[in-house]
């Protein structure tokens, strides 16, 4: 088959920034899909299909942009830092491999089991501030602190100290904004609040260790002694911001999914194995992630096009999530469906989210809790979308109505 070049084809336009896609971005998608499997955005090219994308993230052809791309973004030198040394998604592959070993040793799945309790103590105790009232803003009143919460109890942070690093890990989520330049000075102060913490953090677990998951990463560098400064606490950043921001937002669009399909609270309730099912088709239906970057290392050809050595691509999530090339009924909400038909949530490949399994036991504890307490769980008004960022959804306010369980 004769292919195209990538960087002269004629390909149809996905505003990211425009009203209609803002407002419906589904349909959007749906008609640039049946377009072309490939579109072009005001940040570069989109891959719009769902094999192509899973098949990009696990390819050779393709890696992660350099830190290089931050300083072309307009990024400031702590976030050029940050992305050389520490935010695992950007490192390249040597680099990244070298660093995921070490961090990796907090993250067995016997450690996370351990913490199960934790989170259903944080949880509870966020229900308790309003289960009173009836109803509640389910992000300012529980998404916002249960995740940093749990992410800093399990880093051994100062209870107190969990408010700053709420801010700051927060305002990271600005690092994928397009346009880039209007958040640099809120994005460089955040990252300074989390190095001038982390640096006297690992510092004293390195002369006394706790049982904290720092701990543990400090002491997994010392028997590998493979990690620079930089690396070493540039990686906790990246595992804190991580651990705060991805898994709030999909917690709030897992609970987004199930109040706006009656009966899938209930069918739960009844069978609490039908909660990771629920979960998986939550994160396929309202998908966190939607977007992530690849550089291309080698002249590369995929669904009739060429592409050379250099051009960045974007792996547009939120399209694949919907394709029905890949799903039946793609806009139907399904339960059903098996776990593993839509893998790419934490992403694919090497660089599959380090934490995955972390935040998907945090968000199946977190609705046991809710599952316990809450019934008849309804949406409460009009919800609130963050503007599209370029790689993070998330919502700004869900506010919900219920009732409190009696037990």
């Amino acid at each position: 088959m004769a292919t195209k070049k990538l960087a002269t084809a004629d390909l149809p336009f996905l505003d990211i920034h425009g009203k209609e896609f803002n407002s419906n971005p589904h349909e959007v998608l749906a008609q640039l899909r049946r377009q072309s499997p490939v579109a072009k955005s005001q940040r570069g090219f989109e891959v719009l299909r769902y094999e192509t994308l899973n098949w990009m993230l696990q390819a050779d052809e393709f890696d992660i942009p350099s830190a290089e791309h931050t300083v072309n973004m307009g990024g400031g030198p702590l976030q050029e830092s940050f992305d050389r040394y520490g935010r695992l998604p950007a490192l390249p592959r040597d680099q990244h491999a070298r660093i995921r070993r070490v961090m990796g040793q907090a993250f067995s799945l016997r450690r996370i089991a351990e913490r199960r309790e934790l989170m259903a103590d944080v949880a509870n105790g966020l229900v308790d501030t309003f289960i009173n009232r009836g109803e509640c803003d389910f992000i300012a009143d529980f998404t916002h602190h249960y995740s940093v919460t749990v992410a800093c109890l399990l880093f051994g942070v100062d209870t107190k100290d969990v408010p700053s690093f709420q801010n700051a890990t927060a305002t990271l989520a600005h690092m994928f904004s397009v346009p880039l330049a209007p958040h640099v000075p809120a994005i460089e102060a955040a990252l300074k609040v989390l190095w001038d913490y982390l640096e006297p953090l690992v510092e004293s677990r390195s002369r006394e260790p706790k049982d904290d998951f720092v701990s543990v990463i400090v002491e997994a560098q010392k028997a590998q002694g493979k990690l620079s400064k930089e690396e070493l606490i540039w990686g906790l950043t990246n595992l804190l911001f991580a651990g705060h921001d991805s898994t709030r937002s999909q917690l709030a669009n897992f609970v987004r999914a199930v109040v706006r399909h009656p009966g899938t609270w209930e069918l739960m309730l009844n069978d609490p194995e039908q909660i990771p099912f629920v979960m998986h088709e939550s994160i396929r239906f309202y998908p966190t992630v939607q977007a992530n970057k690849r550089v291309v290392r080698s002249t590369v050809d995929f669904d009739g096009f060429h592409a050379e050595a250099g051009q960045l691509i974007y792996l547009n999530t939120l399209s694949a999530s919907r394709d029905p090339e890949r799903f039946d009924n793609p806009n139907t909400y399904d339960v059903s469906r098996p776990i593993d038909s839509y893998n790419t949530g934490f992403g694919h490949g090497i660089h599959h989210c380090l934490g995955h399994v972390l935040a998907k036991t945090e968000m199946i504890v977190a609705m046991t809790v809710l599952l316990e307490r809450l019934e008849n769980v309804q949406l409460n008004g009009s919800l609130e979308s963050m503007p599209y960022s370029g790689q993070l959804g998330s919502l700004l306010k869900l506010p919900l109505k219920f009732n409190a369980r009696c037990n």
